[in-house]
């Protein structure tokens, strides 16, 4: 998805403006892949922090947007 996503800025010559986003993407599916890795069954506990994520995400975004200015 992310990279449909790039190569129709790259090849319209749109002006990217989504590094923020893109990197807590890379970095939520990183920690779900080694969650998801290292484990054959979940408990339910583990549910909690890969919901966490989300909220968090946002959060991290908005900072990463507004007050560092990394577009």
């Amino acid at each position: 998805c992310l990279g449909t996503f790039l190569a129709l800025v790259y090849f319209r010559s749109l002006k990217w403006q989504f590094s923020a986003e893109v990197t807590i993407i890379l970095l939520n599916t990183f920690i779900v892949g080694v969650l998801g890795g290292t484990r054959r069954t979940f408990q339910t506990w583990l549910a909690f922090p890969v919901l966490a994520l989300y909220p968090l995400s946002i959060l991290i975004v908005a900072f990463l947007d507004y007050f560092l200015h990394w577009h």
